[in-house]
């Protein structure tokens, strides 16, 4: 009898460890996925943001081109900005 209640709490004990392990993995799991998607929200945000800089800077050059302005050393100042951040086809698209 007491054979049996020592083996009933040894398969106790393992069961209450393997719960235990079991837990911590789905934890850790749930931390590294976390994790993970925050870095690749915060690269997208950062994606977005970059994108949108150079939407404006493009906006401006056009807005500066096609309006009458006083200051064309602006004007080649951000023309030559966004020729060194654009791609070679948007930029050559630009200029013609």
């Amino acid at each position: 009898m007491e054979i049996l209640l020592a083996i009933s709490v040894i398969i106790n004990v393992a069961i209450f460890a393997a719960g235990l392990y079991l837990k911590e993995s789905i934890k850790n799991y749930c931390e590294f996925e976390k994790g993970k998607k925050l870095a690749d929200y915060n690269k997208d945000l950062e994606e977005y943001y970059e994108r949108r800089r150079k939407a404006k800077m493009v906006a401006e050059l056009f807005s500066r081109r096609y309006n009458k302005f006083d200051d064309k050393y602006e004007f080649e100042k951000l023309n030559w900005e966004l020729a060194l951040i654009l791609p070679k086809d948007i930029v050559c698209e630009i200029t013609t």
